[in-house]
């Protein structure tokens, strides 16, 4: 059966391969998260939105013991939070859950972003945009947006 969620856009998914690895555990503090990772200088950044409107980002590096400490980026209304909550449920998130979109373009070191958020997982890059389903460019847009 078609998702039409998943399948608006001109690029095939595929599967995020799991290795074994557990699921995202799941705090509901956390609405949603956008983790950036690859590139060349292998750095790992994390942005986080909070139930309270929080928005916070964090950095890794494979050769650095820690991660950085969360760095406060920006304060939403709950309003705000509310309409962006909205609009993952509008634009049925979900449905992604498990989908990558990746293009074979993208270089082995390309930066890749997933989002977390309702219990599912997505994967892109950027450098496929145009090519994502609609949902998925609406959310990107929204999330870029706050």
């Amino acid at each position: 059966m078609l998702n039409p969620t998943a399948s608006g856009g001109s690029l095939t998914p595929s599967f995020i391969p799991t290795d074994g690895q557990p699921t995202e555990p799941i705090d509901n503090t956390i609405i949603f998260r956008a983790v950036t990772s690859g590139g060349l200088a292998g750095i790992v950044s994390q942005v986080i939105l909070t139930a309270d409107g929080t928005i916070y980002r964090q950095a890794s590096q494979s050769i650095l013991p820690r991660p950085s400490d969360p760095v406060v980026e920006r304060r939403l209304s709950p309003e705000q939070v509310q309409q962006f909550q909205q609009l993952l449920e509008e634009q049925r998130l979900p449905n992604l859950n498990g989908l990558r979109y990746i293009t074979d373009a993208a270089f082995a070191d390309y930066p890749t972003i997933t989002f977390y958020a309702m219990g599912s997982r997505v994967e892109y890059i950027d450098l496929a945009y145009d090519d994502l389903p609609e949902a998925l460019q609406e959310v990107i847009q929204a999330w870029n947006q706050l």
